[in-house]
């Protein structure tokens, strides 16, 4: 997410959106008050890399807690979403998946 800041600040780009989002970006969504809901929403809305990112930060999350599935199932599904992380173009979810598959063994 940083990179991506840094990123759209070379740009130029309006970033009071941004700011206002900033503190939420890497929270679960229950842990962010309704009061700041909007800013990130608009963030997110405004900043589609800035939206993947936090969009596989949730489903990698989800699989953390999801302890109904097998083992198996459980790597498979890591497997998939390392896979699309690694698909997305964005080298931070592609650096992290990369950090991810090294730690499996």
């Amino acid at each position: 997410t940083r990179d991506e800041l840094d990123q759209l600040k070379a740009k130029g780009a309006d970033l009071s959106v941004l700011k206002a989002a900033k503190n939420w970006l890497h929270r679960d969504d229950d842990k962010v008050p309704a009061a700041a809901r909007s800013n990130l929403v608009q963030a997110r809305a405004a900043h589609p890399v800035l939206d993947k990112m936090v969009t596989m930060r949730e489903e990698l999350r989800q699989l953390w807690l999801n302890t109904s599935q097998s083992r198996e199932q459980l790597a498979a599904d890591l497997a998939a979403w390392c896979h699309r992380a690694e698909a997305s173009g964005i080298a931070g979810l592609r650096e992290f998946s990369t950090r991810l598959r090294s730690a499996r063994g």
